[in-house]
């Protein structure tokens, strides 16, 4: 005997379908940036959360497209080494290159050219 789902109503459809609400974002994750240092032997320097990204940032790095996202208002884009879909804030700048947890590695290494 096999047991279907009862259909879900508009309202369950426009809420994720009933999925328990997710607890409020931080707001230094949700508007903010973690800030790691590379020094000159290329090992990373102790992490920092701030609330403006610096001045001097070269790029960013960015978790991999998932279904949901993140966070729902993300936006969505290509990393710039691999070309593959990631997910990131929407206050980014557009401007800045973006980057993959898996690309990140080398783009330090290559100083933003990888291959």
């Amino acid at each position: 005997m096999t047991m279907r789902r009862p259909p879900r109503s508009k309202a369950e459809r426009r809420q994720g379908g009933g999925l328990a609400e997710q607890p409020p974002v931080p707001r230094c994750l949700r508007d903010g940036y973690v800030v790691v240092d590379v020094g000159e032997d290329g090992e990373p320097g102790p992490a920092e959360v701030v609330m403006a990204l610096p001045a001097d940032a070269q790029f960013i790095i960015c978790m991999a497209l998932s279904v949901p996202l993140i966070m729902p208002d993300n936006a969505v884009g290509r990393c710039a080494a691999c070309n593959g879909p990631i997910q990131f804030r929407p206050h980014v700048p557009a401007a800045l290159a973006k980057v993959c947890y898996a690309c990140a590695p080398a783009w330090v290494e290559g100083q933003g050219n990888p291959q």
